[in-house]
């Protein structure tokens, strides 16, 4: 009896063991490598540029390879927020697209969408509440592409553009984009709460709003639209007080011409161009791993795997 006991005993330990080490494993398995911010400059006028922040975000790397990113956009009325989530391979080149919308006091997400690329085709799903939106049929695309939900107004623009263009790898010339909506299923849902959001802080700030049902189930793809994305050349950049190697791209929708410059391996670090007289700019950059080569890299203490708290801009 005491025998059995003891073979039970070491047996509790092994598998204890084993648990402990894959919680470890599965703690470790995102390691923050890089974050900062995109801050909206508008240029008109003869004083310096008036400056918000548009998103806040963090990059981390996975055990099993690329990256994962969290960016929460900025800006939105009452206690509204929106987090951009992006997979990305080792250059930065995304793999999966998803928001999660969060309204007052919600600690889980009120609405998720999330696109899957795999190969030339896109699947999408998302949730309404507690319940599963039925997943998008596949729908096939070819070659490079940038996709953003319909009507929705609350996105990070650089890392879309900045998948697109490390999705292209385009080294010399140019080439075409396809401009890729998703709307019904969780999208549409997704796109009417920041519009209801947004029409209720006008009408009564400080109101909470609820999450709208799902008005229509069957998701819908549209690439009718066609961009072009041209390399201009390798151009210096200065963030903050260092300057750093990027390449210039031109983006052009329709009349709409934007200016990208991206640092190796494919971080965006200026955006600029479009209708008004303004430009993106990467700022409180940190990165606790060496991605961009000429900055240098911010001691682990803070950069770990503890879970991403992003806050509001003042």
């Amino acid at each position: 009896m005491t025998c059995k006991c003891c073979i039970k005993a070491v047996i509790f330990l092994v598998m204890l063991a084993a648990l402990m080490v894959l919680s470890g494993a599965g703690a470790s398995a995102q390691e923050k490598v890089a974050e900062g911010e995109y801050k909206l400059q508008e240029l008109s006028g003869s004083g310096p540029p008036a400056t918000t922040t548009a998103t806040r975000w963090v990059l981390y790397g996975k055990t099993s390879g690329g990256y994962h990113l969290r960016s929460e956009i900025q800006n939105l009325p009452g206690e509204t927020r929106v987090v951009q989530t992006e997979e990305l391979n080792d250059h930065l080149a995304p793999t999966a697209i998803g928001y999660e919308l969060y309204l007052k006091n919600q600690k889980k997400p009120g609405v998720t969408v999330n696109c899957q690329f795999e190969r030339d085709l896109i699947r999408c799903s998302g949730t309404v509440g507690e319940n599963q939106v039925a997943s998008s049929a596949p729908y096939k695309h070819k070659g490079p592409f940038w996709l953003w939900v319909r009507d929705l107004s609350a996105f990070d623009l650089p890392w879309l553009l900045d998948g697109t263009v490390n999705m292209s790898n385009l080294q010399a010339g140019d080439a075409i984009v396809q401009a890729i909506t998703v709307s019904g299923g969780a999208a549409s849902t997704l796109a009417d709460a920041v519009t209801l959001a947004k029409l209720e802080e006008v009408k009564a700030p400080g109101s909470t709003i609820s999450v709208p049902g799902a008005r229509d189930v069957r998701w819908d793809f549209d690439s009718d639209e066609q961009d072009t994305l041209q390399f201009i050349g390798s151009q210096p950049v200065k963030i903050g007080e260092a300057e750093v190697s990027a390449k210039h791209y031109t983006f052009q929708s329709g009349e709409q011409t934007q200016n990208l410059w991206l640092a190796p391996p494919g971080v965006l670090v200026k955006l600029a161009g479009g209708e008004d007289n303004s430009e993106i700019v990467l700022a409180n950059y940190k990165q606790y791993k060496k991605l961009i080569p000429e900055l240098r890299v911010e001691d682990r203490a803070g950069g770990g795997t503890e879970k991403m708290k992003l806050t509001r801009a003042d």
